[in-house]
C-alpha cells in the first residue's frame, strides 16, 4: 500500500466515524421537553431521568400505496412506550424485521420494552418498534430491500410524528436490518423524519445481493 492510498483510508474513516459521533448528537438533540417547572443540571452531561414510563400500548397503521399498477394497503403493527407526561414528546422510532426473534408471537412482552425504551423515555422520548410489512404481526408482501419497504417504512415515520402526544420530530435507530429499512424510509423523505443513526446498514441492495458477481443470499 502507497502512504497517499493508506493517508485516504485513514481519512475515510476518521470520516466515517465523525459522521457517526455527529448522528449520536443529532438523535439526542430531538428537542425532549422537561415537565412544565422542572429546571435540573448534571454533572455527567447527560440529562437526568424525569418521568416514569406507560405501559406499552399496540399500535396499528393503515398504509396505502402503489405497486407495479397494484393499489396494497397493509396494516403494519407496533408496540410504543410513551414517558408519562402531558407534554408532546419526540420519538425514537425502529421498523423491523427481527421482532419475532425479539418476541415470538406467542410469548407475551412489547418489541419495544428494550435498552433504547429504558434509557430515553424516562428522559422524555416515545419509544416506537414496528414490524416490517409482512413480517410478524404486520400483513402486507414481505419485499426484501423493495419499494414496500420504503412506502411503508415512510408512512409509519408519519403515523409517528402525528400523534397528538407527539412532537413532530421521529429518528430512528438500529443496526442491520434495523438501519436499512431508515435509509429506506429517508429515500421518501417523510415530512416527520428528523434523524437517522444506521448502523451496518445495508446502502446499496445490488453490491450486497451480488458482492463479487455472485448471490450472497
Amino acid at each position: 500500500m502507497t502512504r497517499d492510498a493508506g493517508d485516504r483510508r485513514l481519512s475515510r474513516r476518521r470520516v466515517l466515524q465523525t459522521s457517526g459521533a455527529l448522528a449520536g448528537v443529532s438523535l439526542l438533540g430531538l428537542s425532549a421537553t422537561p415537565a412544565a417547572g422542572a429546571a435540573y443540571e448534571t454533572t455527567t452531561g447527560k440529562s437526568e431521568p424525569q418521568y416514569e414510563k406507560l405501559p406499552a400500548e399496540d399500535h396499528y397503521v393503515e398504509t396505502e400505496f402503489v405497486v407495479d399498477g397494484e393499489t396494497e394497503t397493509p396494516t403494519l403493527y407496533g408496540s410504543i412506550i410513551c414517558p408519562d407526561t402531558d407534554e408532546s414528546v419526540p420519538v425514537i422510532a425502529t421498523y423491523s424485521p427481527y421482532n419475532d426473534i425479539r418476541s415470538p408471537q406467542g410469548e407475551a412482552g412489547s418489541t419495544a420494552a428494550d435498552g433504547v425504551a429504558d434509557y430515553f423515555v424516562p428522559r422524555g422520548y416515545a419509544r416506537a418498534m414496528f414490524d416490517v410489512v409482512g413480517t410478524r404481526n404486520s400483513d402486507g408482501c414481505y419485499d426484501y430491500g423493495g419499494i414496500r419497504e420504503r412506502k411503508t417504512a415512510a408512512q409509519v415515520v408519519e403515523y409517528l410524528g402525528t400523534r397528538e402526544w407527539s412532537s413532530g420530530k421521529v429518528g430512528m435507530i438500529g443496526g442491520s436490518y434495523d438501519g436499512t429499512t431508515q435509509l429506506a424510509a429517508a429515500v421518501e423523505d417523510p415530512d416527520h423524519l428528523t434523524t437517522i443513526i444506521p448502523q451496518v446498514a445495508i446502502d446499496r441492495w445490488y453490491d450486497y445481493a451480488f458482492g463479487g458477481g455472485f448471490a450472497t443470499s
